[in-house]
């Protein structure tokens, strides 16, 4: 299987050793790859086009990807690396658990899969909105983890919320308008449905456009020229109406306390404290040994 190594790719390397042919196949079309390389040249390569249940000679198409300028094959290995994310353990039981949703409805389709592996790739190339979506999802778990760019407000009465009641484009001016935000911006949402482990989830992704930069680039006739644009930038949302609790990961924290905010007044009409939660640690370790210990008297009532 050494043979099969592409140097500085360790990620598609893994793709290229352990999808099988179809799966090789589907990431070949999609979008993510086409912007990378060129399509008909993998595909020949691979030589499975139109009968994807042969069994290829994988060696031409490691051949194929080596022989990529070092910038196409950065692009190849990033998206690789999503793929291969997905594949863990834990990542792999979100992308079932999201699949089941009533959004997408693909549990069956990516259960009948050999693996983690397989279900990745499939979710990348054929429904990139869920791939999309359990991405977030594992951000929004980091994030949660960690206490990083994240913050969480308990709501006073919890209500149950039906995402597809949701009048997205009357949310998405509003935030807008909160944010000041010129070029508007695009929500999605999905419910993250119940487990025997976990609760129903309500997730929303806010994406818009940041302030805006200019950057010099060197152009094919070996002009310097300059583009102004806007990079994206985004925010997710929680809630989970069996607490109440509403949370939001985003790096600008102006954006992430009035979109929070808003979504609370607007989508839940209640009015959230300025403070969001704070975290607190406690030592368990005392009842280890017996439940029944001693308060100190300054904490006795």
């Amino acid at each position: 299987m050494r043979l099969l190594s592409v140097n500085r790719a360790p990620q598609m390397t893994k793709l290229l050793r352990d999808l099988n042919a179809s799966s090789l196949l589907a990431l070949l079309k999609s979008d993510e790859f086409l912007m990378a390389v060129s399509s008909e040249g993998a595909l020949n390569a691979l030589d499975a086009e139109g009968q994807p249940e042969r069994e290829p000679d994988r060696v031409p198409l490691r051949d194929f990807f080596a022989e990529l300028p070092p910038e196409q094959l950065t692009i190849v290995e990033r998206a690789a690396l999503r793929i291969t994310r997905l594949a863990s353990s834990r990542a792999d039981v979100m992308h079932l658990r999201i699949a089941g949703g009533r959004d997408f409805r693909m549990r069956s389709d990516l259960e009948g899969l050999p693996g983690a592996l397989s279900r990745s790739a499939w979710s990348f190339a054929n429904a990139p909105l869920l791939f999309r979506s359990v991405e977030r999802a594992l951000q929004m778990r980091s994030f949660r983890e960690h206490r990083q760019v994240y913050e969480a407000h308990d709501t006073q009465s919890p209500v149950a919320l039906d995402v597809g009641a949701l009048d997205i484009a009357q949310l998405s001016e509003a935030i807008s308008a909160r944010l000041g935000l010129q070029t508007g911006c695009t929500i999605e949402t999905i419910e993250l449905p119940a487990t025997d482990e976990t609760m129903l989830e309500v997730m929303v992704s806010i994406a818009f456009g940041g302030a805006l930069e200019t950057k010099s680039t060197f152009e094919p006739d070996r002009r310097i020229d300059q583009i102004t644009y806007r990079p994206a930038d985004e925010l997710i949302l929680s809630y989970r109406p069996g607490i109440g609790r509403i949370e939001v990961c985003g790096r600008n924290y102006v954006a992430r306390s009035k979109a929070v905010q808003l979504f609370a007044s607007e989508v839940l009409k209640e009015e959230l404290s300025e403070r969001p939660l704070t975290q607190r640690n406690y030592d368990l370790g005392p009842f280890q040994k017996s439940l029944d210990i001693e308060i100190p008297a300054t904490f006795a009532d």
